[in-house]
């Protein structure tokens, strides 16, 4: 990652010059980049995994194959995402950047669409890749095709956990807290939905891995994880909750000192 190219038209405003630089320091710093690498290659390497291991379920697709290991790299992705915006206070650069953009708001956008940008890259990729893992290595008479279509909910939702991950970090300020809430965020809610009683369908059902499985279905979901009002409402719920938490740290970051 050596070059970074953008549309001409977003280049020529304040905003694109802000948005470059981000880009310009994954690109640069190899902590940034190798783990972005690595959040694309899990995905594939996980899927193989399952299918090796004859994980697929008897209702498996190619699609829902695609995202049976989704979780790890959205983990990935989402520290990854509040590293990029907590790292800034972690190494004392943060005025600094603000100040080079011209605007602590602007910094915050420049950095959640770098994100943004970057993950959902990489979530298209990361899925093409499982899926292609799928085709290849499963049965060709054990797995359908399933809603191929439907997979392209794998960077929306990948891009929400970015932004929750970027506000995090500004919210946080703080590199290994914000990672580990963005962390605990995603994991909690799988790991004690036995413990949430009659809201286990509401929180488990709407954790985006949980989200992208009843959208795109094909594997075997826990009745009492299943969101009540259906995946389609489950998808918004985790995109409304990107956007809310993006407005508040965009709120917080324009009133107090960086």
């Amino acid at each position: 990652m050596t070059a970074v190219h953008m549309p001409a038209r977003l280049v020529d405003t304040e905003l694109g010059y802000a948005v470059r630089a981000e880009l310009v320091k994954v690109a640069t710093l190899r902590g940034l980049w190798v783990t972005w690498v690595i959040g694309v290659v899990l995905g594939p390497i996980i899927t193989l995994v399952i299918v090796g291991t004859d994980g697929l379920g008897p209702d498996a697709t190619v699609a829902s194959g695609a995202v049976g290991g989704i979780l790890i790299p959205l983990l990935v992705w989402g520290g990854w995402a509040s590293w990029l915006s907590a790292g800034e206070y972690s190494s004392r650069t943060v005025a600094a950047a603000a100040a080079l953009v011209g605007d602590r708001t602007r910094l915050l956008v420049a950095k959640m669409l770098a994100a943004a940008l970057l993950i959902g890259a990489g979530a298209v990729i990361a899925t093409a890749c499982s899926a292609a893992v799928v085709v290849v290595a499963a049965p060709p008479s054990a797995v359908g095709t399933g809603p191929v279509p439907a997979l392209a909910w794998v960077p929306v939702v990948a891009v929400a956990v970015a932004l929750v991950g970027v506000s995090a970090g500004f919210l946080l300020r703080s590199a290994p807290t914000a990672v580990a809430m963005v962390g605990a965020a995603l994991l909690i809610p799988k790991g004690a939905g036995g413990l949430l009683g009659r809201f286990e369908p509401w929180i488990v059902g709407a954790s985006p891995s949980t989200v992208l499985s009843e959208v795109i279905g094909g594997t075997e979901t826990v009745e009492a994880q299943q969101f009540p009002l259906g995946g389609g409402a489950a998808l918004a719920v985790v995109i409304a909750f990107a956007v809310v938490v993006l407005v508040i740290a965009a709120a917080v970051v324009s009133r107090r000192d960086l």
